[in-house]
């Protein structure tokens, strides 16, 4: 009898070891993990996206092609002059000198930049994060951050450094991204202010390497709890891209960067519009490389023809850069001007001043033909900007200025009372008392989410604007109401433009057209002031200080007569012209520059060698 030997059992084999998320291979895993990866990729772009806004004001690269091109050289260039590196991250648009909380912000988002990359390399492999590290340099428009954590996804993936500990695999794949950061943060001295700010410009570094450690070793332990099931970093991605952002518009806001950038287009200092320029040195080098292909024209004709048209263009470009800052203004005002920004007053104040911008008609007709501007005069195109930033912003500094601006208007157009008026609210504003309790406008920020005064960048000392207004008004109510000629003269003398050209010209037909005027010593000293010649100043000072001894002008005279000897090297004979103003004028509106300028001859007769003085 034959027995039926039952089968053998098949040998057990072990199941694939799981490493990452496509260990698993069922279909259904396999759709998942590609799903959920497609999900990160876009919210990683969204991240890149959001630090290019930062660092831009511009959505992403498609919106400004040619800005983008032009950060991307400057990033790529590391020898040019104006190469971009991640400290200017730090200081433009936003500078954490103005807004700390920022260097929270950034060190947060280097973090997510640094670490999502290495970690998709290690739980989706390298093929997928090479798109993250390509996003960090395109989008993002940080190319070197971007190869370096490419760098470092591919020693986090190589075969030798896949630790069964996989932070260890992370760690050493952000080495790389923390020896940029240290390099990134050694910049020289002239990048950023002294302590406490350096502490400042270091610590988005320091959080950024800790940040993407500890961004690593979460995301990793959550790998392993799961077991690496698909959709271990999305949640994680969007938390750290959701908190930035937060953190930005609640404790920023979108008005501050693009007040910013606003700011560095149209304000002081910008390398945009009204910019200063030796126009006849250019015109003078374009003709002499263009003479060449002239006939019958001598070189100096060819560059007389050619510093006429560097005129010609100055003043259309003059134009076209008044238009910019007015629009970028308006722009600005109609996004954040209801509910207002803290930065209203700011920008009506670039607004008015880029309309009474003007360009230095005495400097471009010169020889030298040099394009330069000012707006200490203004036109009757600014008086609706100024009169909203004096009305709805009485307690802005900027709204000594603004008050300063329409007196002159007032003054100008022959309305004294209404001069006057601006004057003594001014005055009696922003004067030194009524500022002592206030902080003082370039005063740092105060706790971490604390921010600069709006003012502080523009370089603008609302008591330099006081002490203006104070001699304008000692002018005006000193000279109003002549015996001879009622206010006409004083009239007349206001609606001059001491910018023009022909100004000294206007003082002399003034003069001739109000004999023995009480305006006249004014227009004198005015007059003087334009001798060339530093010997030929103080004696005429000096005869005017002797013909006009008893006029109220005669504190002006010895102020200019002081500064004069003073220019000279004559510090004795400076100092006893500022001791007589200050015994015979003790309120006028100059008595406090002279007590300056005698403490600043006091120290320099101190620092002097014996013997070292000139007769």
């Amino acid at each position: 009898m034959t027995s039926l030997s039952s089968p053998s059992p098949a040998p057990l084999v072990d199941p694939p070891e799981i490493v990452d998320v496509w260990s698993r291979t069922a279909p259904k895993y396999r759709r998942r993990a590609t799903l959920l990866l497609g999900v990160t990729l876009a919210l990683f772009a969204g991240l890149c996206c959001f630090a290019y806004w930062l660092r831009t004001g511009h959505y992403g690269p498609w919106t400004d092609p040619p800005s983008y091109r032009d950060l991307m050289w400057k990033s790529f260039n590391p020898v040019g002059g104006n190469q971009v590196t991640l400290v200017d991250f730090l200081l433009f648009p936003i500078s954490v000198e103005q807004v700390p909380v920022q260097w929270i912000i950034m060190g947060l988002l280097l973090a997510s930049l640094a670490s999502v990359p290495i970690l998709v390399a290690i739980l989706y492999r390298f093929p997928a994060s090479v798109a993250c590290a390509v996003m960090v340099g395109a989008l993002a428009a940080m190319p070197w951050l971007g190869l370096t954590v490419l760098l470092g996804c591919i020693i986090a993936s190589l075969k030798r450094f896949r630790l069964t500990f996989r932070f260890a695999s992370a760690v050493l794949g952000l080495i790389p991204v923390a020896i940029y950061f240290v390099s990134a943060a050694r910049q020289p001295e002239s990048a950023f202010s002294v302590t406490p700010y350096r502490a400042k410009i270091a610590a988005p570094w320091v959080l950024a390497v800790l940040g993407s450690c500890v961004i690593c070793a979460v995301a990793l332990f959550l790998a392993k709890l799961i077991n690496y099931r698909p959709g271990g970093i999305a949640p994680i991605l969007a938390v750290l891209f959701g908190i930035p952002v937060v953190l930005f518009h609640t404790q920023v806001g979108r008005d501050e960067l693009e007040y910013r950038i606003l700011e560095d287009r149209v304000g002081p200092g910008s390398r945009y519009v009204f910019v200063s320029r030796a126009l006849g040195e250019e015109a003078r080098r374009r003709a002499t490389d263009a003479w060449a292909a002239e006939q019958d024209v001598s070189l100096s004709a060819f560059r007389e023809r050619m510093l006429r048209e560097a005129r010609s263009e100055a003043y259309e470009e003059q134009a076209n850069d008044r238009l910019e800052a007015v629009d970028r203004c308006d722009r600005f005002l109609e996004r954040f001007g209801d509910p207002p920004s803290r930065y209203v007053p700011n920008v009506l104040f670039l607004q008015g001043r880029a309309l009474d911008m003007r360009i230095d008609r005495a400097l471009l007709d010169g020889d030298e033909c040099l394009l330069q501007f000012h707006s200490d005069v203004p036109r009757s195109a600014s008086r609706p900007v100024w009169e909203r930033l004096a009305t709805r912003f009485p307690d802005s500094d900027l709204a000594a200025f603004a008050l300063y601006q329409l007196a002159l208007l007032d003054g100008a157009a022959g309305r004294l009372d209404d001069a006057v008026r601006r004057l003594d609210l001014l005055v009696a504003r922003f004067s030194r008392p009524a500022l002592a309790t206030q902080p003082a406008a370039g005063a740092a920020p105060t706790g971490l989410f604390g921010k600069a005064a709006p003012s502080s960048s523009l370089g603008y000392d609302p008591s330099v604007v006081v002490r203006q207004a104070v001699r304008l008004r000692e002018l005006t109510l000193a000279h109003r109401h002549d015996p001879l000629y009622g206010e006409a003269p004083l009239r007349e003398f206001l609606s001059l433009n001491r910018r023009h050209p022909f100004y000294p010209l206007n003082l002399v037909r003034l003069l001739l057209d109000y004999p023995g005027a009480r305006i006249e010593p004014v227009c004198a000293v005015r007059l003087a002031r334009r001798e060339t010649s530093p010997r030929a100043l103080v004696e005429r000072l000096q005869r005017l200080a002797t013909e006009y001894a008893a006029a109220p002008a005669r504190a002006e005279i010895l102020f200019a007569l002081g500064r004069a000897r003073e220019d000279q090297g004559r510090l004795s004979e400076a100092r006893q012209a500022f001791e007589t103003l200050l015994e015979l004028h003790a309120d006028s509106s100059f008595a406090a520059d002279a007590r300056e300028r005698l403490i600043m001859l006091t120290m320099l007769e101190i620092s002097r060698p014996a013997g070292g003085g000139r007769p």
